[in-house]
């Protein structure tokens, strides 16, 4: 994050690093959470699958957690006087910020 856009910045300029390097970086973000993902079920499947109740203990807070934080964010952006854009926008960040 920091380091490339300070690097990109100074070796190109920020309008090159915004609009040419930014667009073919993102996709990577996803394709590494897909493969932590991928390689956590080839490893641990079984462990997962054969206790499920395991999986919703930790799954139910967080998605209590999401449901605050972004209710929390909506209500925060609306009372801001924020547009709906920006206002989903902050929600999406707040709750956003524990996954």
């Amino acid at each position: 994050g920091y380091l490339t856009r300070r690097i990109g910045e100074r070796a190109r300029g920020r309008e090159w690093y915004e609009s040419s390097f930014l667009p073919r970086l993102g996709p990577w973000a996803l394709y590494g959470l897909l493969f932590t993902i991928v390689i956590l079920f080839a490893l641990q499947g079984e462990q997962i699958t054969s206790h499920p109740w395991d999986v919703v203990r930790i799954a139910l807070p967080l998605l209590i957690y999401f449901a605050v934080m972004w209710g929390g964010g909506f209500v925060l952006g609306a009372a801001m006087g924020l547009g709906y854009a920006r206002t989903t926008t902050l929600a999406f960040t707040a709750a956003g910020n524990n996954f």
